[in-house]
């Protein structure tokens, strides 16, 4: 029998076992392997992936991450693992969950009310100092059928309006990263947005919900957002931005 294990930093496992899996982890871009020992013996080091068979029963199982912000997912126990599925599959999964579960995963919800003559912006910022924002998932809504860009800005549309982004575990903290609207806008270049950044355009029917999930990630450093605009006035945008973060 097999369990899965999450961990966020150095995790000490008590169960009977000889297997071991390392099946997924992150550390931002740093070294996402760990140390394991076992009954208090250092066996080696591991990155995803990465199996352990031993020939007796252990019963202590200690998880030491190389980088201290490494989180991610192993399994323990008797048998072994095998799968036809691909390797970074399983990883996005079980790395998601173990994100969720370390308090790193966050979503924020954005309406700009239609007003004519003007344009809808709803911005995700960055207002953090040590901290990407890795965006994988946007979700757009409008009343009037239109056309919305997404583009990179260095510029908050609004310090008044700001509301930080919810975290994906029900107990944990509010991220430092929020969404902000702006519903008066007399241009669709009203503000100072990365020349010729345009990342993608989104079009959407009246009252039909839009989904994008892009095949890789957007990146959002600090001092930095992610802005999605309706080139059409007096459009409404209601937008849901999705992301988790990772230490820079």
């Amino acid at each position: 029998m097999l369990q899965g294990y999450d961990f966020s930093g150095a995790r000490l496992v008590n169960t009977q076992a000889t297997f071991f899996k390392y099946v997924s982890g992150s550390a931002g871009g740093m070294d996402a392997s760990i140390v394991l020992r076992v009954d208090g013996v250092t066996v080696g080091k591991y990155t995803p992936g990465d199996t352990v068979s031993l020939p007796d029963v252990h019963k202590v199982w200690s998880i030491e991450p190389v980088t201290a912000n490494c989180i991610g997912s192993v399994v323990i126990g008797f048998g072994a693992v095998t799968s036809t599925n691909l390797q970074g599959t399983v990883q996005t999964v079980d790395g998601g969950r173990a994100r969720s579960l370390a308090g790193l995963a966050f979503s924020a919800y954005g309406y700009a009310a239609g007003s004519a003559g003007n344009f809808p912006f709803v911005q995700l910022w960055n207002k953090s100092t040590d901290k990407n924002l890795v965006v994988n998932g946007i979700v757009l809504v409008s009343s009037l059928a239109s056309g919305h860009n997404l583009r990179y800005s260095q510029a908050v549309i609004n310090a008044s309006d700001y509301m930080a982004g919810a975290a994906k575990k029900a107990s944990a903290a509010a991220s430092a990263a929020g969404v902000i609207k702006v519903n008066n806008a007399a241009s669709v270049d009203a503000f100072s947005l990365a020349p010729n950044s345009n990342r993608f355009f989104m079009s959407v029917q009246s009252s039909v919900t839009q989904q994008w999930r892009p095949t890789e990630p957007l990146i959002v450093p600090p001092g930095w957002g992610v802005t999605l605009s309706s080139v059409n006035s007096g459009a409404d945008s209601g937008v849901t931005f999705e992301w988790f973060e990772e230490s820079i």
